[in-house]
């Protein structure tokens, strides 16, 4: 499949993607408590986020929750929260990875909470 197109409009056309995909992840993004949140961030801190990390991320959701212990810092149940994240679409998925993304390279600032930081970067934060 091209996706890309033609070479004399290649900008025109990658631009056209991304905007696209701003929007598909921006409508697609599902709302998690503020735990789960901040369980996908700390577990996802300085990782290499890879085309088809999106893919296992609920395994990377469960096998955390019991060997790095996130889910007691955390206060959830990691394997039904993997099993959630594992029934999401590619789109929420990938929401989730663009949520988590921009919250580590946002400015965190000392006078907000997790949650503010969180919604701030996109994340909807359901309690």
């Amino acid at each position: 499949m091209q996706i890309i197109g033609p070479a004399e409009n290649r900008a025109g056309r990658v631009n056209g993607i991304i905007s696209h995909y701003g929007r598909i992840t921006a409508e697609a993004c599902p709302a998690l408590t503020t735990g789960q949140w901040s369980f996908l961030a700390d577990m996802l801190n300085g990782t290499f986020v890879e085309d088809n990390t999106g893919d296992y991320l609920w395994a990377d959701i469960a096998e955390s929750g019991k060997l790095d212990g996130l889910a007691k810092k955390w206060e959830l149940d990691a394997d039904q929260f993997a099993e959630q994240v594992r029934a999401m679409s590619h789109a929420e998925r990938c929401a989730l990875l663009d949520v988590v993304l921009r919250f580590w390279k946002g400015d965190h600032q000392e006078n907000l909470t997790i949650a503010e930081q969180l919604h701030a970067s996109g994340a909807i934060i359901k309690e």
